[in-house]
């Protein structure tokens, strides 16, 4: 989940704002803030010296007084504690704002202060405020990601049927796993196996098959080997296929290669078609510096699977053969990917390999290929360099 790091804060035009409201059109009266003039306090804040919080003794002073300075200063100020050691102030302020602030600093300081209790793995708190959030805020940024939290809270206090009907009612199916939020899919799955509901084991089998390697298969596999008999549920390929999964996301590269490679060897194509294996697999052979091995095993694999699985290993393959300097040969390789492809993301990342394998062999060609494909780019900033 989100680190805190009042990423709000940073945001230029609401700090700007921000900045307005705390220094325009209050009142200064009263004209202290702990025993400091205000206007003291505005001249700290505007050069960002916030060193005189630590001469301050806030068992005799009251933090809520920060409120004089205007509508945001509690939210304001909660960033300010944090930055300067004072969590507990900051959470304080936090909380204050998210009960009491107006609409824009409600929703801010509440999504914050959420965030606050998930690190702190207060579930229980984190389920109720996360509820109450979602019935007072409507319109929000952050709604995807607090509705996120909800279901994260219901997840680590085991309330799996409700984990599922809130899945169910934010993050509803569409029969493409893939297209979910990846530790949204995993929640589903765990809950679901721990339900033992029909088909749980396709939904964990979708999770690891279409979602990049990451810590969240890490997880997954200790989840599953903790219960022989839920990981008896696998046949031995999908028993294996996880393993690597969990070693690619944890830096054991050359753990997985051979598992990875098994498994691709005796799926069924189709199954290959959604995932993203056959990319992470060249990423391996790239990283390890195995590229002998990986042209080879991606330029069989390329004459035996059709569509998306097709492209994937001539990408993969072009690639690799790119990093050994054979331009030619890997232009071949990705010149059909971002000819045939249905992928935007993926006809731009061929086509940057392949005009820079252009390049390198004549300069003349380079630009007219240059000019031909720009009209098929999907993010033409992608090319900038």
């Amino acid at each position: 989940m989100l680190e805190t790091d009042y990423t709000f804060l940073k945001n230029s035009c609401l700090f700007i704002s921000l900045f307005i409201i705390l220094f325009t059109g209050f009142s200064c009266t009263p004209d202290t803030l702990w025993d400091i003039p205000v206007k003291t306090v505005k001249e700290h804040l505007k050069t960002s010296q916030y060193t005189f919080i630590e001469d301050i003794d806030f068992k005799e002073k009251k933090i809520a007084d920060v409120r004089i300075l205007g509508p945001g200063a509690s939210f304001y100020f909660s960033s300010i504690f944090n930055l300067t050691g004072y969590p507990e102030y900051a959470k304080t302020l936090l909380a204050s704002t998210w009960k009491n602030g107006t609409k824009l600093w409600q929703d801010e300081a509440g999504f914050i202060f959420l965030t606050e209790l998930l690190k702190e793995k207060e579930y229980k708190l984190l389920e109720a405020h996360a509820h109450k959030y979602l019935k007072k805020i409507k319109e929000s940024i952050n709604l995807p990601e607090v509705r996120k939290l909800y279901i994260e809270a219901l997840y680590w206090q085991n309330k799996d049927e409700a984990v599922l009907a809130a899945i169910h009612q934010f993050f509803p199916d569409t029969g493409e796993l893939y297209q979910k939020d990846p530790e949204i899919t995993l929640f589903q799955a765990v809950a679901e196996c721990r339900l033992q509901k029909k088909g749980w084991e396709q939904t964990f089998t979708e999770f690891v098959l279409q979602s990049e390697s990451s810590l969240l298969h890490s997880r997954a596999y200790q989840f599953i080997i903790l219960d022989p008999e839920r990981f008896s549920s696998f046949d031995m390929g999908m028993q294996q296929f996880l393993l690597a999964k969990s070693f690619l996301a944890t830096g054991y590269l050359s753990k997985a290669l051979p598992l990875i490679e098994s498994f691709i060897e005796k799926s069924d194509p189709e199954i290959l078609q959604k995932s993203s294996i056959i990319n992470e697999l060249g990423r391996t052979y790239l990283s390890l510096g195995e590229h002998k091995r990986g042209l080879q095993f991606l330029d069989t694999l390329s004459k035996t699977i059709s569509g998306r699985g097709n492209l994937d290993a001539l990408e993969m393959a072009g690639r690799i053969t790119r990093k050994d300097k054979k331009y030619r040969e890997a232009a071949l390789y990705l010149k059909p990917v971002y000819q045939q492809t249905n992928d935007p993301l993926q006809r731009d990342r061929a086509a940057w390999f392949y005009l820079d394998c252009i390049l390198e062999l004549s300069t003349k060609r380079f630009l007219d290929d240059m000019v031909s494909y720009s009209r098929q780019w999907n993010d033409p900033g992608y090319f900038d360099d």
